[in-house]
C-alpha cells in the first residue's frame, strides 16, 4: 500500500509492476519481461525508467523528505510500524513474486 501525504492510500499489486512518483503509480514508456528460470513462463512486465524519470523521482523524494522531517516523532514511529504490518501482511505474495524472479523458492522470515 502507498501512503499518500494526504492519508489517502493505493493498493499496490504485486503481480504487476509500476514506479511510484508523488505516491501515484506510474507506467513508463517503456517495459520489458523477464523470465522465470525455472519454467521459462513470462513474468510480467516491469518498467524500464529514463533518466529523466529518475530525476522526477528524486525531485519528489526531496520533497517528501522536507515533509517528512517536520513529522513528530510518535505519528513517525506510527507511520513506520502500520507500513510494516501492511508489508507482514504480504509475505506470501512476496515470496512467490520472489520465486517467479528466482525461479528458486523462497523462504522469508519477518
Amino acid at each position: 500500500m502507498a501512503i499518500h501525504s494526504n492519508g489517502s492510500t493505493t493498493q499496490l499489486k504485486l503481480a504487476t509492476f509500476s514506479n511510484v512518483l508523488n505516491g501515484c503509480l506510474v507506467e513508463t514508456a517503456e517495459t520489458r519481461y523477464g523470465l522465470n528460470p525455472s519454467t521459462l513462463e513470462i513474468n510480467p512486465k516491469v518498467p524500464v525508467s529514463t533518466m529523466k524519470d529518475i530525476e522526477q523521482a528524486v525531485k519528489f523524494a526531496r520533497c517528501a523528505s522536507l515533509s517528512w522531517a517536520e513529522v513528530r516523532l510518535a505519528e513517525r514511529r506510527k507511520a513506520v510500524i502500520e507500513f510494516a504490518a501492511a508489508l507482514h501482511a504480504h509475505t506470501d505474495d512476496f515470496a512467490a513474486m520472489l520465486t517467479r524472479e528466482q525461479g528458486k523458492p523462497v523462504i522469508l522470515t519477518l
